[in-house]
């Protein structure tokens, strides 16, 4: 569910999702194409598969059982795409939505009177009356207002471009972008890989045909996709180094002072519930380490619901908990591997670097 600003909520997300669903991913609509017509172009032109992905998000966030709250990008997105649906979507006869709105209307009649109920219900059909409840507050729909002015650059300042960054075009960024730290940096590594295993084949460096890669092997492909991402960065990168009584998958260091921690576990470990609330906090005390990460492998949908249930019943701790999903989609193409591991033919991770050169770029 997405959090808004309102008891209404839960409703709010269920309409959004219908909304999304009928529009754009019942017929599986070119999203591109609908981010064309709703983002403005200095933001799509950045980033454009990005974009993409917030609808997507947007479509997940609002189903799912986990409460998420948006950035400014997202909410963007959002209020672009409700008024780009018409008007007389007939929204209200989803089975889910009209049973929220009674249970929704019987409170306000309990509470009100029937009266206010009645009203409220008359009210929430008109997208005018409820799109002011989404957010806390409306200041990103200034950006493309100032732009299209030119007075951009005399309202975003170093107080308010962290929370507008992602919205900004490239010319403003590049008046307050400061170095990234090094958690930042490998932050957006995994944003970019995930990026890649869902818009590209980069799914396929994680699997021998039909076979899932032990944890040693991910590490590897892991490695080599570290080791072309920060090419010409002074960042120092370790494997499988010793840390306090155990060993850490990566390491990063930089400047003597950077510290960043890496732990890779499969959804399906049984290690994965103490790897996050014991194993990597130990790592961290042990280097004084302020910032780790616990990067979690999704192979399929038993995992999947493994993650599902891990990440509900977890102590929550200060490691930030990134997933890379590499459930194949396209069976045919697991099967044209077949006959290779059957000959116990290994394919070699580097072979997919030389072809995909877009691993060895940096991102922008």
């Amino acid at each position: 569910m997405i959090l808004f600003k309102t008891l209404d909520y839960k409703l709010y997300s269920n309409i959004i999702h219908y909304l999304l669903e009928e529009e754009l991913f019942k017929e599986q609509i070119d999203l591109g194409n609908i981010v064309e017509r709703i983002i403005p172009p200095y933001i799509y032109r950045q980033n454009f598969w990005y974009c993409e992905t917030v609808l997507e998000n947007l479509y997940n966030y609002s189903s799912d059982s986990f409460e998420h709250e948006l950035d400014e990008l997202h909410k963007l997105t959002l209020y672009k795409f409700m008024e780009f649906v018409p008007k007389n979507k007939k929204c209200f006869t989803d089975v889910n939505i009209k049973k929220l709105m009674e249970d929704r209307f019987n409170i306000v009649k309990s509470c009100e009177g029937e009266e206010v109920a009645l009203n409220w219900q008359k009210k929430i059909y008109s997208w005018k009356w409820y799109k002011k409840d989404l957010f806390n507050d409306y200041e990103f729909l200034k950006i493309e207002k100032y732009y299209n002015k030119n007075q951009l650059k005399q309202f975003i300042n170093k107080d308010n471009y962290g929370k507008f960054k992602d919205i900004l075009p490239y010319e403003v960024k590049k008046m307050f972008d400061t170095k990234e730290s090094l958690a930042e940096m490998i932050l957006a590594f995994i944003k970019f890989v995930q990026l890649n295993i869902k818009k590209r084949n980069m799914a396929y460096l994680f699997w021998n045909g039909q076979i899932e890669f032990a944890e040693p092997k991910i590490q590897e492909v892991l490695e080599n996709l570290l080791e072309a991402y920060f090419t010409d960065v002074d960042v120092d990168i370790s494997r499988e180094t010793l840390v306090g009584s155990g060993k850490i998958d990566f390491k990063f260091f930089r400047n003597n002072a950077e510290k960043v921690l890496l732990e890779v576990k499969k959804a399906s470990s049984k290690n994965l519930r103490a790897g996050y609330e014991k194993q990597i906090g130990a790592y961290m005390q042990s280097w004084n380490c302020q910032k780790a990460f616990y990067v979690i492998i999704v192979y399929t949908d038993e995992d999947n619901e493994k993650l599902r249930q891990f990440l509900t019943k977890r102590k929550v701790n200060d490691v930030g908990i990134e997933v890379l999903d590499v459930r194949l989609k396209d069976k045919k193409l697991v099967w044209k591997n077949n006959s290779k591991i059957n000959k116990g033919i290994t394919k070699d991770v580097d072979k997919y670097f030389k072809k995909l050169d877009c691993y060895y770029s940096q991102p922008k």
